[in-house]
């Protein structure tokens, strides 16, 4: 077996420029979705079984760093749906019963470096010796890393480490056999119970058990054993959730699961994985082209300036400024003057989104999403005593929300919207998306249905004092 278009030899610099060409914009192909749970029809329910399955783990090292599958961008999800592909097409089993997880073997320091190291658990209900065999062969004969170099050139993600890798990959490989809890549809009758069973025993129990017991239960502490019920022995939590990722539900009679960190600030992403039970130990870096500036990461720009200001500046100013200033203004002004009564910001929003990771029933745990939204406040008392626009725009760039109520150049030509020559949003006009559907102006007060002894008199701080009361 062999992957069409790729040698088993490492690639010339010809050969990987050959690659590297032509690539597409990156993107996810798509995959088969999982098997679905099973549903209980009428006179049937469901209950938990436990059965013996064989699994086969398996660490190879791909020159894919950890980073580069961090996060939920297009090109990280299409770099992770390459090395699964290769994994697939390496052991023979379907994506749905394959775990792989990128694993940083140290967290990074500014003294030290770390090697990156790829897991794949590989469920079977029997045939592990075979699937394990396959694994060797296929990294001996080029099939795993060629799979991972096509599909990775397919969506867009082709690097020129990745290109230029030998395809010779050795794979170590150990088969276990674990017990594994599913699902399983029976009629209603059906004496059969779940098992384990979904909640513990009451307690206290009905009758004290026999004294003495044989011997007493080991005290583990959470996250950071777990109990061993036929040994009676506390074994450490495991280490091996991939970055991004933190150990959780780790104690009593658990070994937990691998879950989702908290998401990252905006602009950054996560760097290691995170200490066992704290959703938030996850380290963060900035992202390329930001820079970390006390909790935010902020746009690099450009240094030095394109053109340095004059240092020191005149102080003070030779003259201040008139004030007022002259009214009225030139007639016809280059565009009509009003007033944008709205402002915005914004503010922080937590909801709940679905983990990545699932249970052994391939269930997906809610967990916390920390992200922003855009939170917009209308000056009524502008609006009711000036000229205001009727109609605005309020958005997110980068880390800063900007309302706006027409631009000074618009989108299409860099004409001003109320310039000669540009489309007028009341007109019919192309690209109708990159204008304000209107643009016409109020002028005076505007009549709300408020009572107007509200404004009646009142200086623009005493109605913000008004209307803090109010709320």
């Amino acid at each position: 077996m062999s992957v069409p278009g790729f040698s088993t030899a490492a690639p010339s610099e010809e050969e990987t420029a050959n690659m590297l060409a032509n690539q597409p914009a990156p993107n996810v192909p798509e995959t088969a979705a999982p098997t679905p749970a099973p549903t209980a029809g009428e006179d049937e329910k469901i209950i938990l079984e436990e059965i013996e399955v064989e699994v086969v783990k398996a660490t190879f090292a791909i020159p894919i760093t950890c980073l580069e599958v961090a996060g939920a961008s297009v090109a990280a999800r299409a770099m992770q749906g390459a090395a699964e592909a290769g994994v697939v097409a390496a052991s023979g089993v379907s994506a749905e019963n394959t775990v792989l997880m990128c694993e940083t073997s140290r967290r990074l320091t500014e003294s030290s470096s770390s090697a990156d190291v790829w897991n794949a658990e590989i469920s079977v209900p029997d045939g592990a010796t075979t699937v394990s065999e396959n694994l060797r062969k296929s990294g001996e004969n080029g099939v795993l890393m060629n799979t991972i170099k096509a599909t990775a050139k397919e969506s867009g993600v082709l690097t020129q480490e990745l290109a230029a890798a030998n395809p010779i990959v050795a794979v170590a490989r150990e088969v276990k056999t674990v017990t594994k809890t599913v699902e399983k549809v029976v009629h209603v009758n059906d004496p059969t119970t779940s098992t384990p069973t979904k909640n513990p025993t009451k307690n206290p129990t009905k009758n004290p058990t026999k004294n003495p017991t044989k011997a007493p239960t080991v005290a583990c502490t959470d996250n950071v054993s777990f109990h061993v019920a036929e040994t009676n022995t506390c074994q450490s939590c495991a280490g091996n959730c991939g970055v991004g990722q933190y150990r959780f539900g780790c104690g009593h009679d658990s070994e937990g699961q691998c879950l989702g960190c908290n998401t990252p600030k905006l602009n950054a992403h996560h760097a290691t994985n995170g200490d066992h039970g704290d959703a938030g130990s996850c380290e963060e870096v900035c992202n390329e082209g930001y820079w970390a500036n006390g909790d935010e990461c902020i746009l690099v720009t450009d240094s030095p300036t394109t053109y340095p200001t004059p240092s020191p500046t005149t102080y003070p100013t030779p003259t201040p400024t008139a004030y007022p200033t002259p009214y009225p203004t030139s007639s016809p002004t280059p565009a009509p003057t009003a007033h944008c009564p709205v402002t915005c910001e914004l503010e922080a929003h937590e909801s709940d989104r679905r983990s990545h990771t699932h249970d052994a029933n391939w269930n997906h745990a809610l967990v916390g999403h920390e992200n922003y939204k855009v939170k917009v406040t209308h000056n009524v008392y502008d609006i009711n005593t000036q000229d205001t626009y009727k109609q605005h725009r309020c958005y997110r760039v980068d880390g800063k929300c900007l309302c706006e109520c027409i631009d000074s150049v618009s989108n299409i030509d860099g004409l001003g919207f109320f310039e000669e020559g540009a489309q007028a949003g009341h007109m019919p006009r192309d690209d109708a998306a990159f204008y304000m559907p209107n643009q016409d102006i109020h002028e005076g007060p505007v009549e709300l249905d408020i009572s107007t002894d509200f404004w009646a008199g009142r200086t623009k701080e005493e109605a913000d004092n008004k209307a803090n009361q109010e709320v």
